[in-house]
């Protein structure tokens, strides 16, 4: 699906087909951002893009970094610094 700026975003591998599940991470997602990032002016960019809607969530079932896709100009141990952990949000 194309982004704002018309390109497509890479395809999220391992898809979260948990509607439920889904829906409360997005939404402890979005008020961690709310709360944390806006509220304690970690970011001064953030305020602006939330409330505008820009802002692209990605949520995935993956559990290790080898079940990331590739981030693009990236190589594979860039993203092994980011590991999942299982019950946590990353």
């Amino acid at each position: 699906m194309p982004d704002p700026t018309g390109e497509c975003a890479p395809p999220v591998l391992l898809a979260c087909t948990d509607a439920a599940i889904s829906a409360k991470v997005l939404t402890a997602t979005q008020h961690w951002l709310e709360r944390a990032v806006i509220g304690l002016n970690l970011c001064p960019f953030a305020k602006r893009v939330f409330v505008k809607k820009q802002v692209r969530y990605a949520l995935t079932a993956a559990t290790t970094a080898d079940q990331l896709p590739a981030l693009p100009d990236a190589p594979p141990a860039a993203r092994a610094q980011h590991r999942p952990r299982r019950g946590h949000l990353s």
